[in-house]
């Protein structure tokens, strides 16, 4: 596998892939700009397609993992794959990828729990597992993960909600503002312009994420395909995004900015929210006034309903002795006068 250098600067191997059935070569030409690169395209490509007997590392698989699905996924997805690879996998990415067992990696699973959340692992986890199918693909994973810790949906109360806005400056007001009455995520709110709200409504069609070295980006596609939309927006909230250059952003701040900026009022309110905890509120007042959840999952940009009924089932919960009293209430007024 000898890598040439081309008149235009570039290098490029031609693979010898085999023959085809009337016996003439097949071969794949790879190019790339510097010649590591251009061995290590072609060292993947014959390892993603079969080609390759030569063994590989847990790491390397999950490398080759990482690399192939790169076109496919976002920027901050593979900005994660990055980090968890760095940090989480350094007990089992020497071992060999055609010889790890299941309780290597259940003794891995289990050495991960004692120090991260669940999440983390059962993330951690999901890049292993494509990883290893990818260089086994008959390879059967029995391992055990840690239950998901129970996730907080806890709401501002109404109260709270109005003292957050009378102590937010303009930019933060904002942002609370359509957290809470819009369902929108920190990304989403950042990538806004003023062309975006328009006949009542803001129209999301966008993310701010960080990139692979870290740096925030604005995408013309935000979180999932459901999370397109358009969403109406009370007057007030109209009122105070106020008017501007359709090509200006709405309010300056970055989702960090948000957070930070969110958690230092919370602070001096002495409250425990987080600005995600917003989203939630929006769900809890719909539900309230009788709205179906399939409305409330469109205009929310729920991709599934599995997180919406999470809050459902918690608002239900939380509320287990008000339904259950209004229930004997009502059979006590319907029945009682007839027995």
């Amino acid at each position: 596998m000898k890598a040439t250098k081309l008149p235009s600067g570039s290098w490029r191997i031609n693979l010898y892939i085999g023959t085809d059935s009337s016996g003439k070569q097949i071969r794949k030409s790879i190019t790339s700009k510097t010649r590591k690169e251009c061995e290590q395209r072609a060292v993947e490509y014959l390892r993603e397609n079969h080609l390759d007997d030569t063994p590989m590392t847990v790491g390397e698989a999950i490398s080759t993992y990482i690399r192939k699905v790169e076109p496919v996924r976002s920027e901050s997805t593979i900005r994660g794959y990055d980090q968890m690879f760095r940090c989480n996998f350094d007990d089992i990415k020497q071992m060999m990828a055609d010889r790890i067992t299941n309780d290597d990696i259940q003794h891995w699973i289990n050495a991960l729990s004692e120090r991260l959340s669940a999440k983390t692992v059962r993330n951690s986890y999901g890049l292993l597992r494509p990883a290893l199918k990818a260089v086994r693909p008959g390879m059967v994973f029995t391992a055990s993960l840690p239950e998901p810790n129970a996730t907080q949906f806890d709401v501002p109360s109404d109260e709270d909600l109005r003292k957050m806005l009378d102590a937010a400056n303009h930019n933060l007001k904002v942002c609370i503002m359509l957290g809470a009455f819009a369902s929108l995520r920190r990304g989403e709110i950042s990538f806004l312009r003023f062309r975006d709200i328009r006949d009542g409504m803001v129209y999301v069609h966008g993310d701010t994420v960080r990139d692979k070295s870290g740096l925030w980006v604005e995408k013309e596609r935000p979180k999932t395909k459901k999370s397109t939309r358009r969403v109406p927006l009370p007057s007030f909230v109209l009122e105070e995004i106020g008017d501007g250059n359709p090509d200006a952003h709405i309010q300056s701040l970055v989702p960090d900015g948000i957070t930070r900026s969110f958690t230092k009022l919370r602070d001096k309110l002495g409250m425990p929210y987080h600005f995600h905890q917003l989203r939630h509120y929006f769900p809890t007042k719909l539900f309230d006034q009788g709205v179906s959840r399939e409305y409330i999952q469109a205009v929310g940009g729920w991709e599934t309903a599995g997180s919406l009924d999470k809050v459902y089932l918690h608002l239900m919960q939380s509320r287990k002795d008000e339904n259950a009293q209004k229930a004997i209430s009502y059979f006590e007024n319907t029945f009682m006068n007839e027995t």
